[in-house]
């Protein structure tokens, strides 16, 4: 099989369709939040088995810097922003309302960044909210980047989103916050998130 370049919208779709804690295919994640911290963590511990063959480059990885709530790339929302206009993943509301605060304030930063929106933003109205893949955006991944990864590769973004769905978002930061201490260094939240009790990852 030809390779393929894979962008980094195109490792949003492939995070949005390995599985989850579930174990199984497609399953959704909640907030953006989360899905900015799994493609952190993805640079980070899983992209090394990626370089093979440079499927994915290292100059599409999104760049991250330390911000109010750990790592982030505005790039990350944008692109989540770009699949959803393209019809390839859905975006529903979340009765959780677990870290919706930092959720709100990160998705009010981004938005400030991108520029005057006609739509008016409140964080105090904000609802978390729950990505899934479209039919759509499942046959592009189906036809188009999972026939190009081999099973060590998928068996890496298995266990990352499993590790990152299966666990509250407050606990992933600990984990992102404990082991990547340098991305924490202006969060808002380090010492509270920190203080939390340990958790066996």
């Amino acid at each position: 099989m030809k390779q393929t370049k894979l962008s980094d919208k195109d490792l949003i779709l492939l995070l949005l369709y390995a599985k989850g804690f579930r174990g199984v295919l497609c399953e959704p994640i909640e907030g953006r939040t989360r899905i900015t911290k799994m493609v952190f963590l993805f640079e980070k511990e899983v992209w090394e088995s990626f370089r093979f063959g440079k499927l994915i480059p290292e100059n599409v990885l999104p760049e991250f810097t330390a911000y109010h709530f750990g790592p982030f790339a505005p790039k990350v929302y944008t692109d989540i922003e770009f699949l959803q206009n393209l019809g390839f993943i859905t975006v529903e509301s979340s009765g959780a309302q677990e870290a919706s605060a930092e959720e709100a304030l990160e998705l009010q930063w981004w938005r400030d960044e991108e520029g005057p929106d006609d739509n008016q933003f409140s964080t105090s109205a904000y609802t978390p909210e729950v990505f899934s893949l479209s039919e759509r955006g499942t046959n592009f991944v189906e036809t188009t980047l999972w026939p190009h990864l081999n099973d060590g590769q998928r068996d890496g973004l298995h266990r990352l989103k499993k590790m990152c769905t299966g666990v509250s978002l407050r606990r992933l930061l600990q984990y992102v916050y404990s082991k990547y201490p340098k991305m924490a260094e202006e969060s808002q939240i380090r010492d509270e998130i920190l203080s939390q009790r340990a958790y066996d990852y």
